[in-house]
């Protein structure tokens, strides 16, 4: 059952056929090749990226995934290996520390019913995985880890965003912030969602994928193709219970 933080959206886009995560316990590196959009292309995510498996539904599961994926491990790798289908919103809204760069390069929340993952495609935030855990059906623990990472990431990494004197980063942005119950150094703060006027379709990323020049801006493309081309996806919407951001 998903929470009442977010609600289903009213119709699903159909990329391809669900890929078969589990083909073969021994993977390699070569490229996977998949149909999306309007024609067929061969995607740079390595099959060790499809590894199967439940989706996240809170950090400490999120940093097992990630634990589990090959190194050094691109955000690209991780959004591939997520089971589909994927439930997405989108904005396209410069207020964040993870900004949206207009409907091209839009922020994207990957949304199950414990975690809320956020990524960009390009930009000064796509090097960075943001989570949100539901504590509440309005609040929600915080935390953050840079990418590529090269090695094994402790449980507690997403937590590394404090100010010296106490507080987190977040707290400039999600309000009423305090330490999360039974998480030592993680934080609890208000959800939020866009505001109206802000959200970009999701529809729209599939011409990104089928204009996208591989040459020119190869990780941007390579996160789009992690992002469509290993299953369906469905645009979905955050609650109103949910604050906007303004």
């Amino acid at each position: 059952m998903w929470p009442a933080a977010f609600l289903r959206g009213a119709w699903a886009i159909s990329v391809v056929a669900l890929m078969a995560f589990c083909l073969l316990s021994g993977c390699n590196d070569a490229p996977h090749d998949t149909d999306a959009g309007t024609g067929t292309r061969t995607s740079p995510i390595p099959e060790a990226c499809l590894i199967g498996g439940e989706a996240p539904q809170s950090i400490p599961e999120a940093i097992a995934r990630i634990n589990a994926l090959p190194r050094p491990l691109s955000v690209s790798c991780l959004v591939a290996s997520l089971p589909r289908p994927l439930s997405l919103v989108a904005t396209d809204s410069p207020f964040s520390a993870q900004p949206g760069e207009g409907v091209k390069n839009p922020r994207i929340f990957i949304l199950s019913e414990g975690l809320v993952l956020s990524v960009v495609p390009t930009g000064r935030g796509s090097r960075v995985l943001e989570f949100a855990e539901w504590v509440t059906t309005t609040r929600t623990i915080k935390g953050e880890v840079p990418f590529p990472i090269e090695g094994t990431l402790p449980e507690d990494a997403p937590y590394d965003i404090r100010f010296d004197g106490g507080g987190t980063t977040c707290s400039l942005c999600h309000r009423n912030e305090s330490p999360a119950e039974g998480r030592p150094g993680a934080f609890v703060s208000d959800a939020m969602r866009p505001a109206n006027g802000y959200y970009a379709p999701i529809r729209d990323l599939f011409a990104e994928l089928d204009e996208c020049d591989w040459d020119r801006e190869a990780e941007r493309c390579e996160f789009l193709s992690a992002l469509l081309d290993f299953g369906p996806v469905e645009e979905v919407t955050f609650s109103n219970e949910v604050d906007t951001f303004f």
